[in-house]
């Protein structure tokens, strides 16, 4: 099985799809553009919802971070993390019920969830994920392969674009979602199947991978 990796930080995806005995192209749709950021001391914690953001977080600051991933990288960093959340729903829920602190969101320019809205702190706007279009290259290494991993509903988007614009039948390809929103982005599209991993991490992902592979 052949598997297209459309996330830009593939190296620990690759890894993993070739531990499970899978071949992988690598064809990004979105990179990585970060923002100045110059965080005073004014704040009580900061939020960070993705790994992206990190680069901007100074080590005396306190964090509060959804998911493993991010909070690991964190401490990787010498950063301390006072609470991790697996989703950021549980992370709202959870600070709504405490007293309210003087916190700083660094986020995306593109979110799901108004995080200044929901808990009313501060943001800035630390990282973009900006569109990419597809090599010749990457786009002719693409036409064999069986299955393609999604991680948001905007790169389901650009990858339905991307297929149409190179002409790839997706009638033999399986997509694995990270979420039931990236998987209604990819539904409209004549896929073999849509599979959606149980929880919204990578982890998740690569055991709908795994049952793929054992049911041909």
């Amino acid at each position: 099985m052949k598997v297209w990796i459309s996330r830009y930080d593939y190296t620990q995806t690759a890894a993993k799809i070739k531990a499970l005995g899978c071949d992988y192209v690598l064809a990004p749709l979105l990179q990585l553009k970060h923002y100045p950021c110059d965080i005073t001391s004014e704040y009580d914690a900061i939020i960070i919802t993705s790994s992206n953001a990190i680069s901007a977080v100074s080590h005396n600051a306190e964090v509060i971070a959804v998911g493993e991933k991010s909070a690991k990288a964190l401490r990787f960093r010498g950063i301390s993390v006072s609470l991790v959340f697996p989703r950021v729903d549980d992370l709202i829920i959870a600070l709504k019920a405490l007293p309210k602190r003087n916190m700083l969101y660094l986020r995306g320019k593109h979110i799901t969830v108004n995080l200044k809205e929901e808990l009313g702190c501060a943001e800035h706007v630390a990282y973009s994920m900006q569109a990419r279009n597809l090599k010749p290259d990457e786009a002719k290494s693409i036409n064999d392969v069986n299955c393609v991993m999604v991680y948001s509903s905007r790169s389901g988007r650009l990858l339905g674009e991307a297929m149409l614009k190179h002409n790839l039948d997706p009638s033999f390809i399986s997509a694995i979602c990270i979420s039931d929103k990236a998987a209604e982005s990819v539904r409209s599209m004549p896929f073999k199947g849509v599979l959606v991993a149980r929880q919204p991490n990578e982890r998740s992902m690569m055991e709908q991978l795994k049952e793929l592979i054992n049911h041909g």
